[in-house]
């Protein structure tokens, strides 16, 4: 048995006295003389011993318990403590080395931006000569309905000329390639490329717009063109409005004006695969034949056989046997060993319209899923049937102007044919 507190014995002793009738001498017993004398008492001893005890043990194991729960909370306030010390020193070097690499994209875009700074300042002093011009301009010839301005936006790479029969007027669109700006934007410009109205953004809508304007002139436009790189020589390209339009016969008078004026350096002339050999497009290769026969050399014309992809080659029909048919119509119009191009302009107006960031409508949605179903089952690329050497084609082939990360899109850019057209024109402007 262990040892009684002082207290717990002087509580034993009043309560053994309290009970006791016999005094002996009133001196108090002892412990051991009280559990001798009174036995009954000695069970309650033993049980405050126990309780005290055990009261004593619990205290302990609460303490025990505290400390226990202090010490984990501290182990967890330094392991909490450590990580975030390590992941701040992670983050800062993370941070450093995003600041190094912000401030090196920094100073490469300020290189190239000072680059091209000096190159637009000596674009407009010293233009390289090409043929004689100050700078090189491309007419696109066509008679209505055969995909004019669906091709021309192909090479801009979006949707700008508005493609619609009844959305055209009597009016010239004149592109001048600029590669440093961001946008296009257009005015109405006179005979002596006088402003006549304020530079607005260049879309559609706002062109439709300014062929309802009153003011007098072509329409001026001016943006980048990104499949053609420029820098050293202007580029224009001119729309010119069908020629063959019963509503209003100012439109034939303005394409001969083009052709008359002469300083064009190449032609594309469009022809609709699927309406070949019509009236009117035998009218308008003898007129043009009449401008360019004494300077085939300089004004050279291509021929571009547009919605190729739509021959029915289960009707026996073939993009080959087309080509050729082409080459003999063309020649006994006079042009001689023509240079022939089959293409689908809206094969390639698509998906670039898509990769610059342009919406597609829903039924554009379906041609374009379409069209990436056609290309892949295609044999050949339409550029392949062209009347081209195979020493040309393979330049084309390793050409590759479309680098973008969908696949399905560089495909179907390749499958249309553009990249040829845009090869040739490249060839002409000696940037290859």
């Amino acid at each position: 048995m262990g040892a009684l507190t002082e207290s717990t014995q002087n509580n034993v002793l009043i309560a053994l006295k309290g009970e006791s009738s016999v005094e002996q001498d009133h001196k108090p017993l002892t412990v051991s003389q009280a559990e001798k004398t009174f036995p009954a008492v000695s069970t309650s001893i033993k049980r405050y011993e126990y309780e005290e005890q055990i009261a004593l043990l619990i205290c302990t194991i609460s303490q025990i318990a505290e400390k226990k729960s202090a010490l984990e909370l501290s182990t967890d306030n330094g392991k909490n403590t450590s990580w975030t010390m390590n992941q701040s020193t992670d983050n800062c070097k993370k941070l450093k080395e995003a600041n190094s690499i912000n401030q090196l994209k920094g100073q490469k875009k300020i290189a190239e931006l000072e680059i091209n700074t000096s190159k637009t300042k000596e674009r407009h002093k010293k233009i390289k000569p090409n043929n004689g011009l100050t700078c090189f301009e491309v007419a696109v010839l066509a008679t209505m309905s055969a995909g004019k301005s669906t091709l021309v936006n192909a090479l801009i790479g979006r949707e700008l000329l508005p493609a619609s029969n009844e959305a055209c007027t009597a009016r010239i669109f004149k592109i001048e390639n600029d590669d440093f700006k961001d946008d296009f934007v257009a005015s109405i410009v006179d005979i002596n490329d006088n402003q006549k109205t304020d530079w607005i953004e260049a879309c559609p809508e706002t062109l439709i717009r300014l062929n309802k304007n009153n003011e007098k002139g072509s329409i001026n436009i001016v943006g980048n063109i990104r499949s053609i790189k420029t820098t050293t020589i202007e580029l224009v390209i001119y729309d010119t409005p069908g020629p063959n339009n019963s509503q209003d016969k100012t439109h034939g008078e303005i394409t001969k004006e083009i052709l008359h004026d002469g300083k064009f350096g190449l032609v594309f002339y469009v022809i609709n695969a699927t309406q070949f050999g019509v009236e009117d497009d035998a009218k308008l290769l003898t007129e043009l034949f009449g401008y360019v026969q004494n300077d085939l050399e300089n004004k050279e014309v291509i021929f571009i056989l547009n919605k190729a992809d739509q021959i029915d080659e289960s009707l026996g029909e073939s993009i080959a046997n087309l080509v050729k048919k082409a080459e003999d119509y063309l020649g006994r119009l006079g042009f001689k060993s023509a240079k022939v191009f089959p293409v689908s302009a809206m094969a390639a107006l698509l998906p670039r319209k898509s990769l610059n960031g342009q919406m597609l409508t829903r039924k554009e949605k379906r041609i374009l899923n379409e069209l990436i179903i056609q290309g892949k089952e295609a044999e050949k690329n339409l550029y392949e049937h062209s009347n081209l050497t195979t020493a040309e084609k393979n330049e084309i082939k390793s050409d590759t102007q479309d680098t973008a990360e969908n696949l399905d899109f560089c495909m179907l850019i390749e499958y249309s044919g553009i990249t040829a057209v845009e090869h040739y024109l490249k060839k002409k402007l000696k940037l290859i």
